[in-house]
């Protein structure tokens, strides 16, 4: 579920499924600006769900264990998807 810069996402703790909110944040660097997923507020989740759940959606998770990226992404790559326009349909009549 997606809503005015939150994601809900479902987490797995201490063999519980647990759901729990997600706020976009900008993260301003010297090469762009792009956005992650703030869950500091959410301690008590394991460092390895936040590796599923940036591999699962794509994005950069702001943890309380740091920054964690997609596998093999870093902020450039961050920012290239980001900045990347969107393609154009054509209209057909």
């Amino acid at each position: 579920m997606v809503s005015k810069g939150k994601k809900t996402v479902i987490v797995e703790v201490a063999g519980i499924r647990k759901k729990i909110t997600l706020n976009s944040v900008k993260e301003k660097t010297p090469f762009g600006e792009f956005t992650l997923l703030d869950s500091r507020e959410h301690g008590e989740v394991p460092k390895v769900e936040f590796l599923r759940l940036a591999d699962e959606l794509n994005k950069a998770i702001l943890s309380p264990y740091g920054k964690i990226f997609p596998t093999g992404k870093t902020a450039r790559d961050m920012i290239a998807l980001e900045s990347k326009p969107k393609k154009k349909t054509k209209k057909t009549r």
